[in-house]
């Protein structure tokens, strides 16, 4: 009976190296490609961060930046008289819906969920106060703010209101918003101010 010849069959160890090799080639591809994705995030973060801050080369000219109208209103902070324009109300409410998030993943990592809290219970007073002038803006009374508890309805009613243009002229509650520009602190002393109090604010 002729014997079986075995040289010519591929053993295993044939494969190894081709295997190695194009896993390796995978797992160098796979790390490029998270690697880029990662430096176009935080591009994207810095670019978002310098809009914000009203610096870099996409910040808007001439405009103020979203920070300022944020901490415009935090050092308004139980002011409840006066008008309040769109743009104010908006960039805060944009600033408020971010930092929770933020807060909320940073919570996720420390493993506690005290951050989003004491930060929402921080910005309650100033954001009653920014919708309150908000409406007085539009010629309503601030008890219009009640109608939020009727579900659904109440909460698309007061998004209309806010986003209704104000009287462009005084009213009962006070001047037009518009007609003078509003004053923000241009000093480094008081800048650094406010960016300690927004550090407190999402910290504590």
């Amino acid at each position: 009976m002729p014997r079986l010849r075995t040289d010519f069959i591929p053993q295993q160890s044939d494969f190894i190296p081709q295997q190695s090799s194009e896993f390796d080639q995978r797992r160098r591809l796979c790390v490029e490609w998270a690697t880029n994705r990662v430096t176009r995030a935080f591009k994207a973060i810095k670019i978002a961060w310098g809009y914000a801050l009203g610096s870099g080369p996409l910040a808007p000219a001439n405009k103020e930046p979203i920070v300022e109208w944020y901490l415009k209103v935090l050092r308004q902070y139980t002011d409840f008289a006066g008008r309040a324009r769109r743009k104010e109300y908006w960039m805060f409410t944009l600033v408020s819906v971010i930092v929770p998030i933020l807060l909320a993943i940073l919570d996720t990592a420390l493993g506690t969920g005290l951050l989003g809290l004491l930060y929402s219970v921080a910005v309650l007073v100033p954001g009653l106060a920014v919708g309150v002038r908000r409406l007085y803006d539009t010629g309503r009374s601030a008890w219009w703010l009640l109608i939020a508890l009727v579900p659904l309805i109440g909460a698309i009613v007061l998004v209309v209101f806010f986003a209704t243009d104000g009287e462009r002229r005084p009213n009962f509650y006070g001047l037009d918003p518009k007609a003078a520009r509003p004053e923000f602190p241009r000093s480094p002393s008081e800048r650094a101010i406010d960016r300690r109090v927004l550090a407190v604010l999402c910290t504590s």
